[in-house]
C-alpha cells in the first residue's frame, strides 16, 4: 500500500471512530441507560447497542492495526489510531459510552496524519523537479 491509501484509510478508520462512539453516547443517552428503571424493551435495546459497539470496536481495532502495521514507516500517526481503537474496545467492555480519551487521541492521529501527508507531498514535490 502506497501512504496515500494508508493515509485514506486512517483517516476513514478515525472519523468511524468518532462517530460511533458520538452515536453510541447519543443513543444511551436518549433511552436512558443509568436510569433506574426502565422496561425489558429498552433493556434489550440498550444491551443490543452495546454489543453491536464492542463488534464494532474490535473491527476497528483490527482495520487501525493492520494499517499500522502495513504503513507504519510511511505515515506517522497511527500509533495514536490503535491507541485510541484499543480506548474504544477497553470502554466498550466496561460498558464506558462516553468516549473523551477515544476524541483526544483521534484527534491527535488525524493531526499527525495530516502533518505526514504534507511532508510526503512536499517530497514529492521536489523530487519532481
Amino acid at each position: 500500500m502506497d501512504s496515500k491509501k494508508i493515509l485514506l484509510f486512517g483517516k476513514v478508520i478515525n472519523v468511524l471512530l468518532v462517530v460511533t462512539s458520538l452515536l453510541v453516547f447519543a443513543f444511551w443517552s436518549i433511552w436512558g441507560g443509568d436510569s433506574y428503571y426502565m422496561t425489558y424493551e429498552t433493556y434489550r435495546m440498550l444491551e443490543t447497542s452495546i454489543t453491536v459497539y464492542r463488534v464494532v470496536a474490535i473491527l476497528l481495532l483490527a482495520a487501525s492495526a493492520f494499517l499500522f502495521v502495513k504503513g507504519r514507516k510511511q505515515v506517522s500517526g497511527l500509533e495514536f489510531l490503535v491507541a485510541a481503537s484499543g480506548a474504544m474496545v477497553i470502554m466498550s467492555m466496561m460498558k464506558i459510552v462516553l468516549g473523551i480519551l477515544i476524541w483526544i487521541l483521534a484527534g491527535i492521529a488525524m493531526r499527525k496524519m495530516t502533518e505526514s501527508n504534507v511532508e510526503s507531498d512536499f517530497s514529492s514535490k521536489l523530487e519532481g523537479n
